[in-house]
């Protein structure tokens, strides 16, 4: 019987998950090839991936692999309906300044 030592294969990054060398060792150098913006893109994604329901991440990786159990329309209405959030939130944070300044003054 074969057994593998993922200690020796696998090493813990710091988001906490063992993950295959060679996974990292190409992720590293694709990094390289493309420049910053990817890996910053990519870190980006893994921020917000962790903030999203399972249900939705469940959904995201069966798309992914070619198995889509949504209508393409409800990516758009999702990305429409975190825009129209992110608006939200920038108000939200220009009142909360506004009170601020007219305290302070």
């Amino acid at each position: 019987m074969y057994h593998i030592n993922m200690t020796k294969i696998s090493e813990k990054t710091k988001p906490g998950w063992a993950i295959p060398v060679d996974v990292k060792e190409s992720f590293v150098e694709f990094c390289a090839h493309v420049g910053a913006i990817a890996q910053e893109d990519c870190a980006g994604a893994l921020l917000l991936w962790q903030h999203l329901p399972s249900q939705l991440r469940e959904v995201a990786k069966l798309d992914a692999k070619g198995s889509p159990v949504v209508d393409p329309d409800f990516w758009e209405g999702l990305k429409d309906g975190i825009e129209v959030s992110i608006q939200a939130l920038i108000e939200s944070q220009k009142q909360t300044k506004q009170k601020k300044s007219s305290k302070s003054g």
